[in-house]
């Protein structure tokens, strides 16, 4: 995945987008560069990777506002064996559980301040059109000169616990990915209408970044019933750092004005991985997938809470997760400059050494450009990464005899020297002993449009659940046919005003 994502980013960086380009002038035409033909060669591969970005770009404009991302409806379901996650003091119901290897806790949360489909203008079941809308896309999102991208994933490797006594242990592995794209507007203005090849155009991509975290947790968990009133957890975790990755590009412009292209950069990448780029801004990839696993750090982090019912039917509790850090030991930095430019006299020279050539082919452009990077590399000292520490409290008053109880949550994370805040109220129902259900509702993100919805059910051996927080009330419409005719006429529903988008899933073994 995280090949996947800085594959993206690199393409976004030059975005040389070539789908309008014909190419045919060299003098007007020389710096419409499509970095599909870098990566991906053939016909076919072109369309697919055509599609997905389309695609990704699309539902990324369905999630809004950038704000803590975590599955509410997950803190109530108490049939779930893996609650203890969000607080350690919370023990399963369960006397022993066994999370399956990526099915026993699967979390993937999105996140952007892109604006949603009502906020640019459109109605509720639009059907969408990228030639005929974009321009009402670029007018929208032409109010900021930032945008912002936010995504965690967590997938489970092994998970573990049994009661004993009043205590229950756990032991569990997982493995995170977060990620991290700033983008300017002009990124997206090279998405929809490729470079212009008119006097005195210009393309400004500077203050482009991407921050790509990934690492693997081992934690031991501990709780503790003291009464039926009070209980205590607490979870110790040690951090591997696989993947750190950050690309800064602190210039990166494209202007074209009297026949001459011109091209300026000053990227700097901070890797401890194995991926790699070379000297000519093309990813190395590791020999084998398991070099994507290996530690490139190691580091700490601490979870506790506890959970307190002052009366009859009323539960409070509180959390705080994820606080500690990574120490990176194996840092490296790559430093590109450009100063890059093309003539009609850098044409006419091309020409003159290839007379079987009407024109200059788009892939010896490509070449001379990134044969012109002037490039640095070096070793940086150890780097201390922090966490995103998360504060969870929550007040749940059950009813007729906890069958249906209504439930209060505050989550706060705090990233990049921000306090991200969300509030969200609870309707849970306890129907029977094998299914727990929970409807949602977030205050502060939820803006009318959105629901959530959990549900958890065990069935002898087997405990299942499923859960999504911003469950859209409205949609528009993609159909994806109208960016490659080859392609299968397929429509999928996107969010008309979310804020964002989450979901979890787990299956389990539990007794």
């Amino acid at each position: 995945m995280l090949y996947i994502i800085l594959v993206l980013f690199l393409k976004s960086l030059l975005f040389l987008h070539g789908k309008k380009m014909l190419y045919d002038k060299i003098k007007t035409k020389l710096f419409c560069i499509n970095l599909c033909v870098i990566l991906f060669k053939n016909d076919i591969m072109k369309r697919i990777h055509t599609t997905i970005r389309y695609f990704v770009l699309f539902f990324l404009l369905s999630v809004g506002v950038l704000h803590a991302q975590l599955i509410n409806n997950l803190y109530f379901l108490d049939n779930s064996p893996q609650r203890h996650h969000y607080n350690p003091s919370f023990q399963p119901l369960n006397n022993f559980y066994f999370g399956f290897p990526v099915l026993g806790n699967t979390q993937s949360n999105y996140s952007t301040n892109i604006p949603t489909f009502k906020e640019m203008g459109f109605n509720s079941g639009h059907k969408l059109n990228i030639e005929a809308d974009k321009t009402q896309f670029l007018s929208a999102m032409s109010k900021h000169e930032m945008y912002q991208i936010f995504t965690e994933n967590q997938i489970n490797l092994l998970d573990i616990g049994f009661r004993q006594n009043k205590n229950y242990w756990t032991f569990s592995i997982n493995n995170n990915l977060n990620v991290l794209f700033n983008m300017p507007y002009s990124t997206f203005d090279v998405f929809f209408t490729g470079f212009q090849m008119t006097d005195g155009y210009s393309a400004n991509l500077t203050n482009s970044k991407l921050h790509a975290l990934s690492y693997t947790e081992t934690a031991i968990g501990f709780s503790r019933s003291v009464n039926e009133r009070f209980g205590f957890g607490v979870k110790m975790k040690l951090l591997f750092g696989n993947n750190y990755f950050t690309i800064n590009t602190n210039q990166l412009e494209f202007n074209y004005s009297e026949y001459v292209t011109t091209a300026l950069a000053d990227i700097h990448v901070t890797r401890a991985s194995a991926l790699d780029l070379d000297d000519k801004f093309n990813l190395i990839k590791p020999k084998t997938f398991l070099n994507y696993f290996l530690p490139e750090g190691f580091g700490s982090a601490l979870d506790f809470g506890v959970h307190f019912n002052p009366i009859s039917n009323l539960t409070l509790s509180a959390a705080v997760t994820d606080l500690g850090l990574i120490r990176w030991r194996k840092l490296n930095t790559i430093d590109y400059q450009l100063d890059y430019q093309f003539d009609e006299d850098d044409a006419s020279a091309w020409e003159e050494d290839h007379p079987d050539f009407i024109e200059v082919p788009m892939d010896s452009v490509v070449a001379d450009m990134k044969n012109s990077f002037i490039v640095n590399r070096s070793e940086l000292s150890e780097k201390s990464n922090n966490l995103n520490p998360k504060l969870n409290v929550s007040a749940e008053f059950g009813i007729m005899n906890n069958l249906m109880s209504f439930g209060l949550l505050s989550r706060s994370m705090f990233r990049e020297q921000k306090l991200l805040h969300v509030l969200t109220t609870a309707f849970n129902i306890r129907p029977a002993e094998w299914v727990n259900l929970a409807l949602s509702y977030s205050i502060t993100n939820s803006n009318g449009s959105t629901f959530g919805l959990g549900a958890n059910f065990r069935s002898g051996i087997f405990n299942f659940f499923l859960s999504a927080d911003y469950i859209p009330f409205q949609y528009v419409k993609l159909n994806i046919h109208q960016f490659n005719p080859v392609i299968p006429s397929i429509t999928f529903p996107l969010s008309y005003h979310s804020d964002k988008f989450n979901f979890a899933l787990g299956f389990n073994f539990a007794i």
